[in-house]
């Protein structure tokens, strides 16, 4: 459990994606639990549950990336905020309606980004795909450094 819920020490590759899986199972079922409690609200329930559904992974989701970082030998930040940050604009602006509107076909109505959504989004996937290869694929510090010991050595 203190994988998720502590920021301090470093973590290896192999136990960074085993508690990206766990937080994907997670997710997974949190964000059915809170679809089918919000999702009577309509396009408005379902923006909030993913916007709860990002919160309530956020902490466990930066607990690990901070100690990956560590392992990397930097900083928390300004890299969480620069990690996390775009991912939580896209949802606070889906709650709000900014930067997408309905479009109904057929008879489903779907959300599509305007031009500001279409870019936060874009800033977004870049970003992610930028924390993926930082924080999945690179490999840590080898030997102590200033946030412990190698997570290899013990």
């Amino acid at each position: 459990m203190e994988l998720f819920t502590t920021f301090d020490g470093r973590l290896n590759r192999q136990r960074f994606w085993l508690g990206v899986l766990v937080l994907i199972v997670a997710s997974l079922v949190l964000g059915i639990v809170l679809s089918l409690l919000l999702g009577g609200m309509g396009e408005a329930g379902l923006s909030l549950a993913s916007l709860l559904l990002y919160l309530l992974m956020l902490y466990p989701g930066l607990a690990i990336a901070i100690k990956r970082l560590h392992d990397r030998n930097k900083s928390a930040m300004p890299w969480a905020i620069i990690f996390f940050g775009p991912g939580l604009l896209l949802q606070i602006m889906q709650v709000l309606g900014i930067g997408f509107y309905p479009v109904q076909f057929e008879s489903e109505t779907l959300i599509v980004p305007d031009m500001l959504g279409m870019i936060v989004t874009l800033a977004s996937a870049v970003v992610g795909i930028w924390a993926l290869i930082e924080l999945g694929f690179l490999k840590g510090t080898k030997g102590p450094n200033a946030f412990g010991p190698d997570p290899l050595e013990q």
